[in-house]
């Protein structure tokens, strides 16, 4: 089985803030899985699919969607609005999600997959409360089929400062409830816009590029940079016993510094609740 994971392509229907038209590069994307010489199984589409949540850029998306030849599941990310997904992307949730947050399973391949949603509105860091962490668990504990747990924010620390505060929360509680469950062999997710891999419990953590632009890799606490560096996708090829996750680039690059938004994400991040929304030049990740 192979499954397509694409994420972050940020889809606008406004001017993007990035030398990068993220509708161009989605389709360097879309007719890159189109012609794998080995037909792909599924595209799950992990988060930040649109750029502002609105109507207006989901019928944007639905078109490019639609262009897939691959089956299609989505996930929202911070910059979705999981409530209109629900209706404006509704042939491309596969399985019953949960009441309140867009979580659900795939469970007719040999292969599991788990759909976690861990946006909220009016916040760019991950969320995993209690309600999330019960269905979580629950969910994983219904079955023993291998499985992959798919979701936009990173239950890691990258070492890139200024989005490992956009991270998950409660990573260790996280990481526990993956460690009760041996049949979890991945765990991969968006939002970095990077691809790279670390563990969780037991588990492989992957995190994937983005279809539009890159996180730039300086690792200094009091920098932020995006980069024009190719488009990418990761390919997850489960082949009975085991995941193999290929990183794939699609397509040409510079920096863009954003130094700035280091000091507005240390001030946010201090804030009760949560890490909340921030300005458009940090509305890239």
């Amino acid at each position: 089985m192979l499954i397509a994971q694409i994420s972050d392509p940020h889809v606008t229907d406004d001017p993007f803030f990035i030398p990068v038209d993220p509708q161009e590069r989605l389709a360097h994307v879309v007719a890159h899985i189109n012609a794998s010489s080995v037909p792909i199984d599924l595209v799950v589409a992990t988060g930040d699919l649109t750029n502002d949540g609105t109507a207006a850029q989901y019928d944007i998306l639905d078109v490019w969607l639609r262009k897939l030849a691959p089956r299609v599941a989505v996930l929202p990310g911070n910059h979705d609005d999981s409530a209109l997904m629900r209706t404006a992307l509704a042939d491309f949730v596969i399985g019953t999600p949960a009441d309140t947050h867009l979580s659900y399973v795939i469970d007719e391949y040999d292969l599991r997959m788990v759909c976690l949603d861990t946006s909220e509105v009016g916040r760019h860091d991950g969320v995993f409360d209690d309600e999330r962490s019960a269905w979580l668990d629950t969910t994983l504990a219904a079955s023993d089929k291998p499985t992959i747990v798919f979701m936009h924010h990173p239950a890691f620390e990258c070492g890139v400062r200024w989005m490992d505060l956009m991270s998950l929360e409660n990573r260790d509680h996280f990481a526990d409830v993956i460690g009760r469950h041996r049949q979890v062999l991945t765990v991969a997710s968006g939002h970095l816009h990077r691809s790279l891999t670390t563990r969780i419990a037991h588990a492989v953590a992957n995190g994937a590029p983005s279809t539009a632009h890159q996180l730039n890799l300086d690792l200094h606490p009091d920098r932020a940079s995006l980069s024009t560096e190719p488009s990418g996708y990761l390919l997850h090829w489960w082949n009975g016993t085991t995941i193999v996750s290929h990183a794939v680039t699609v397509n040409d690059h510079e920096v863009v510094r954003m130094d700035e938004v280091v000091a507005e994400i240390d001030h946010a991040s201090n804030q009760p609740g949560g890490m909340p929304s921030l300005g458009s030049q940090a509305a890239g990740n």
